[in-house]
């Protein structure tokens, strides 16, 4: 990340690609599932191969609507779709599926949009793309306008549903040298109840906060903050990152690493894609780094309201 400044911009200004090998996406109703393959269509990007990551478990086939909204992909792009059916809960079934269906090579031109992808699912997708030494992708994302609460509290919003059992995200472990310190990275997202279960599980000796600032709408920051006023009162350090900039929570992971290199470090992504996104590259680039996700027993199909800024990031999967 130190040989090159970093590379981003808003896909409103013209930056994309004329050319994509293939274009990676998760089905799914929500409005923001289809924004950037809309965009690249009608921009006139050559895309070779769209690949749909199917997961059964969003797909309501008997709500005649909904079920138009999430196969909404096969009536924006007619070229080569491949699908690939996929158990949401369970993201090591990924890789393999992803493999059984289509040989990627390292070479190829390669679009991804986690928009509408859980973060193990995108975390375990972006570690195979650099263990085939894949050097560079573009990484697509479409900020909500605003999301689903159940009632007029903003301590309401849930993106899962049931028991959680927190653990590491595949191809993610880290380094186990049973260091003295543990320190917990959190990066805040709007459900408290997961930050406060994680932080039991690991018993850090240390914990720090990263709330996304300046945040994609300015009561984003504070309703972070609300949410999660427990673990926020027993942290230790309370950091903020640009919640639509990936590569400056890479620099801020960076800078508490070095700080702490005789720490065991965990990291838990529960904010936004963006900022998770960052945590992700870094882990790649970095693997004694573990991290640690609270897996629900049901993810709920849409947590969000229209769509706000799409952006694309130039990613370095190589360090």
């Amino acid at each position: 990340m130190e040989r090159e400044v970093y590379d981003m911009g808003l896909v409103s200004e013209g930056k994309l690609p004329k050319h994509l090998d293939c274009f990676i996406i998760a089905a799914g109703a929500d409005y923001r599932s289809y924004k950037n393959l809309e965009k690249l269509v009608d921009t006139g990007c050559e895309i070779e191969k769209l690949i749909v990551f199917d997961f059964p478990q969003r797909h309501m086939k008997s709500d005649l609507e909904y079920s138009y909204a999430y196969c909404k992909y096969e009536s924006i792009f007619i070229g080569e779709t491949i699908k690939i059916k996929a158990d949401i809960t369970d993201s090591t079934t990924c890789i393999p599926n992803l493999i059984s269906s289509i040989e990627i090579m390292s070479s190829y031109d390669i679009g991804l949009d986690i928009s509408c992808f859980t973060k193990p699912y995108f975390y375990v997708l972006l570690k195979y793309l650099a263990f085939i030494q894949m050097n560079q992708l573009l990484v697509f994302y479409t900020q909500p306008r605003a999301y689903r609460f159940s009632d007029e509290s903003y301590c309401s919003f849930r993106s899962s549903s049931g028991p959680i059992s927190v653990g590491e995200v595949p191809s993610f472990p880290g380094t186990d040298d049973r260091k003295d310190e543990r320190m917990l990275v959190v990066l805040l997202g709007f459900d408290g109840d997961l930050s406060s279960e994680i932080s039991e599980i690991v018993a850090p000796t240390k914990t720090v906060i990263v709330n996304g600032f300046p945040s994609f709408e300015t009561k984003f920051k504070d309703i972070s903050l609300i949410n999660n006023e427990k673990l926020v009162n027993l942290s230790s350090k309370l950091l903020y990152s640009k919640s639509s900039n990936p590569f400056e929570i890479y620099n801020t992971l960076k800078a508490l690493v070095s700080e702490h290199d005789d720490a065991a470090i965990n990291i838990a992504p529960l904010g936004n894609k963006p900022m998770a996104l960052g945590a992700c590259l870094f882990a790649i680039h970095n693997p004694q780094v573990r991290i640690i996700y609270p897996y629900p027993e049901k993810y709920e199909n849409i947590t969000t309201d229209s769509c706000s800024l799409s952006w694309v990031y130039k990613l370095s999967l190589q360090s």
